[in-house]
């Protein structure tokens, strides 16, 4: 499609660039990787010890959708996420807390700053759409029944060093692997 061009009224139209698109073998390729980091990350999990494990999966996720793996993207995904997990933490403690009303208080402060944190652009390295996510999720009433809120903090953390490290990697054999 060639470019319309524009008038007073409307503005010239410039096509945009096809998406990429993967070839089948491509797109089996990056099927085996998912399924060969994934099991990875498990095995690797379990053998240190950190439960709590899913919840790497949203930092992956996250990061690789929204943000496409940028590097530079990690530090606020991270930031975020860990203020979500304070957050989600405080509603989970808040009925065996000596002052559970007060816990409570606070956690609702804290979602409600977040939320106007968040729509104002008040501190984005905390106050994020990964925050949201994270708060969302671990306020699932199953997740505040079980879930331990230290290992998840861990395991956020096992997961960035795990996935950053792996797509670095993956990146840098890519590099050498491309002709020319």
């Amino acid at each position: 499609m060639a470019p319309v061009e524009g008038n007073a009224t409307q503005p010239a139209v410039i096509p945009a660039a096809p998406p990429f698109r993967p070839s089948l073998p491509q797109a089996l390729l990056a099927l085996v990787i998912v399924i060969l980091a994934i099991a990875g990350y498990m095995a690797l999990a379990a053998s240190l010890g950190v439960r709590e494990a899913y919840v790497g999966f949203l930092f992956v996720f996250y990061w690789m959708t929204f943000d496409q793996g940028q590097l530079a993207r990690v530090p606020p995904i991270v930031v975020g996420m860990c203020f979500g997990l304070a957050a989600a933490w405080l509603l989970q403690y808040s009925p065996h807390a000596p002052q559970p009303y007060l816990v409570l208080g606070l956690f609702l402060a804290a979602v409600a700053v977040s939320i106007v944190g968040l729509i104002l652009g008040w501190l984005p390295y905390v106050f994020n759409n990964p925050a949201m996510l994270m708060l969302t999720v671990c306020t699932i009433p199953h997740i505040q029944g079980s879930a331990n809120f230290p290992q998840l903090f861990v395991a956020l953390g096992f997961a960035t060093v795990f996935f950053v490290a792996l797509v670095t990697g993956l990146r840098k054999l890519a590099a050498r692997m491309k002709p020319g």
